[in-house]
């Protein structure tokens, strides 16, 4: 796969936007079919359809993320001890 680095800015959020939905919607369908098979699909069709929903909802808040920092990291040299 070739990596083009000439992207504008906008095609950087669409990438990663993407490519943070494919792991969310992937996910979603083995905790999908994993959920159908624990508590069974009559009558919890919705409930299960809500479960792969919030997977990809989550792929796409960390696709969306993008460059926010949570963590300054200049702190995490006062938890890690370098040997």
């Amino acid at each position: 796969m070739l990596i083009n680095c000439s992207l504008t800015g906008k095609e950087k959020i669409y990438k990663r936007i993407a490519l943070s939905i494919m792991p969310g919607t992937i996910l979603g369908i083995f905790y999908f079919h994993r959920a159908s098979v624990r508590i069974g699909w009559q009558g919890n069709k919705l409930l299960i359809f809500a479960l792969w929903y919030n997977r990809l909802i989550i792929g796409l808040l960390i696709g969306l993320a993008g460059n926010l920092m949570i963590i300054n990291r200049d702190w995490i040299g006062c938890f890690v001890v370098r040997v």
